[in-house]
């Protein structure tokens, strides 16, 4: 077996971002700190792996998916465009 990591350091992350030219959070998924525009059907399905997205207004678009670690442990990417 064969597993490659990359870290995703602060510096990672403006790197995605910058190529992607949009604004990338990522932050641990918890319930109690996730975007509060995420009810509790969004938030099963983001647990399951689905991307959520939503109006932020009427010119801010979010899109919001989990991601699992090396360690098997899910974070939370969220993306505001």
């Amino acid at each position: 077996m064969l597993i490659m990591v990359r870290k995703f350091t602060s510096d990672r992350v403006d790197q995605v971002a910058q190529q992607a030219q949009l604004a990338v959070t990522f932050q641990p998924l918890d319930r109690a700190t996730a975007p509060p525009m995420l009810n509790d059907t969004d938030w099963k399905k983001l647990t399951k792996g689905a991307i959520i997205v939503k109006p932020a207004n009427d010119s801010v678009m979010t899109g919001t998916t989990s991601i699992t670690g090396i360690e098997n442990t899910p974070s939370l990417i969220l993306v505001i465009v």
